[in-house]
């Protein structure tokens, strides 16, 4: 990530070109007036239940920023705003306890069943004609954008869709048997991630299993795409419209929401399921109050600039085709203060 920064300044400089700030701030929720949430230490803060994070990655598995992982990032942060002073080794999932309560965390994982495709594909497009012509900045984005990332979501969308929910199911069954029935749930999802979860559940409902129907506290995506993955899925035959499909997705978002039973403060009005997307994120997409069917009144969305540079060239018609450094658009979430702050805190800070 900080390569591909420096490429992009550097080259800014080099062609005399203007950078620009972004400063998108903003949380919303379709037509409802009200827009708060809590934050994962909100959560912690009103209750003495012991709470449990899973997190589920998207394409490209979890990202790194100097060399901290997405969900070391959430428990470094978690851990500071706590004043936990007890050392914490990156990538560790040890528990640790805040006035008498524990807190756990699960990982989800099942990027190595596409990593054998993907070396391929990268050996393929390291053609001895076409890959020296490249540009370093079409270079940087097939490398980290489309050969590591984009081909995750083609090969969830055809081939490898039933091995992934098959793994992820797995390790969900697994899960099962480790959650207290006094836990409270949080889920963190990026990018992909939320879709294969909703997958994963749904399956599972087919078969009577509700594993965390009426369990889960919050929902907090990164880079929401069950918009886009839902144009490809041809799963649910009887489902034919996008927005029908969504809402499907959404009603099953909504199934595993504690809707007061296990923590009475849970039926308030506050939103549960927060989308985050940069408005230079490709590949997220917000949640559409015309297709959350359950989830109505029960969601927000938080447009933020991940991205915070917009690199443009001062030339008669092409200063106004900025770009960005799309990889962090997309990839950068948890790792910015501002969203951190939203997912610790959420927007009462």
């Amino acid at each position: 990530m900080k390569n591909a920064i420096i490429l992009l300044v550097t080259t800014c400089i080099l062609s005399g070109c203007i950078i620009k700030t972004n400063k998108v701030n903003e949380v919303y929720a379709g037509s409802s007036a009200n827009i708060e949430f809590d934050g994962i230490v909100d959560v912690i803060k009103g209750t003495n239940r012991d709470i449990r994070i899973i997190f589920i990655h998207g394409m490209g598995g979890y990202s790194t920023t100097d060399n901290v992982s997405d969900y070391s990032r959430v428990i470094n942060d978690l851990r500071s705003a706590l004043k936990i002073e007890s050392p914490y080794n990156d990538d560790s999932l040890d528990s640790f306890s805040y006035k008498g309560q524990a807190l756990r965390f699960n990982v989800l994982w099942w990027l190595d069943i596409t990593s054998q495709a993907k070396r391929k594909l990268r050996d393929v497009d390291d053609d001895p004609v076409l890959n020296p012509n490249r540009t370093a900045t079409t270079k940087l984005a097939k490398d980290s954008l489309l050969n590591n990332g984009i081909v995750d979501v083609v090969m969830y969308t055809g081939s490898s869709k039933n091995q992934i929910v098959q793994r992820v199911r797995s390790q969900v069954l697994d899960l099962k048997e480790q959650i207290d029935e006094n836990e409270k749930l949080i889920v963190v999802t990026f990018s992909l991630g939320s879709k294969i979860l909703i997958d994963v559940l749904n399956e599972l409902k087919a078969d009577g299993d509700h594993v965390l129907d009426n369990r889960v506290d919050m929902i907090y995506m990164m880079a929401n795409q069950i918009a886009l993955l839902n144009t490809g899925d041809s799963v649910n035959k009887a489902l034919k419209t996008l927005s029908e499909k969504m809402a499907s997705d959404y009603d099953t978002l909504h199934s595993i929401l504690d809707d007061g039973t296990i923590d009475a403060r849970n039926a308030n009005q506050k939103k549960r399921v927060i989308a985050f997307s940069d408005p230079n994120d490709l590949l997220s997409y917000p949640i559409d109050e015309s297709s959350v069917g359950e989830l109505k009144g029960q969601y927000a969305n938080v447009a933020i600039s991940v991205a915070r540079k917009t690199y443009k060239v001062p030339l008669p018609g092409v200063y106004k085709y900025g770009v960005v450094n799309y990889l962090q658009a997309h990839t950068g979430y948890v790792h910015d203060e501002v969203v951190s702050d939203y997912l610790l805190f959420g927007t009462s800070k």
